[in-house]
């Protein structure tokens, strides 16, 4: 019987080859192992991260409901308002951690801050443009990681 040897984390395990009902118990055991790990869970979550997709989907979620807004009832003015929810969902979905987010979370309240106070003075047209600041400190910020 073949045996193959499989680095796991630094241990050394002897894996047989032979195709039985011991080799379906040895797979069985590498993957156990794997899991006991964490290397299972951890690219589990990595696929099914529902945060990253819904903040991913916000832009256009905002968007249908903008125009389904408009179209059906026919109120434009006020439901702007929705695309707020695209720079507020990330701090909604991870709240106040550490490192990037927090700088972030701080970069978004400082910019509505600035565009209300642009609006009340007079300059709601051009005061879009702050809305840029995020995406460019982001893009800008390095990843910070604190453990």
């Amino acid at each position: 019987m073949p045996k193959v040897k499989i680095n796991i984390n630094g241990e050394e395990k002897e894996v047989d080859v032979e195709m039985n009902n011991e080799k379906e118990e040895t797979f069985k055991d590498f993957f156990e192992d794997l899991e006991k790990n964490g290397k299972v869970r951890k690219r589990v979550k990595s696929i099914f991260n529902y945060r990253a997709r819904i903040v991913s989907a916000t832009p256009i979620i905002c968007l249908a409901i903008y125009l389904t807004i408009g179209f059906v009832f026919h109120i434009w003015s006020p439901t702007w308002l929705i695309f707020f929810l695209i720079p507020i969902m990330p701090t909604v979905l991870y709240g106040f951690s550490k490192g990037k987010n927090i700088i972030m979370t701080i970069t978004t309240i400082i910019t509505f801050i600035i565009f209300i106070v642009l609006g009340f003075s007079g300059y709601w047209h051009p005061g879009w443009l702050v809305f840029f600041i995020p995406p460019i400190v982001s893009t800008l910020t390095p990843k910070i990681r604190i453990k």
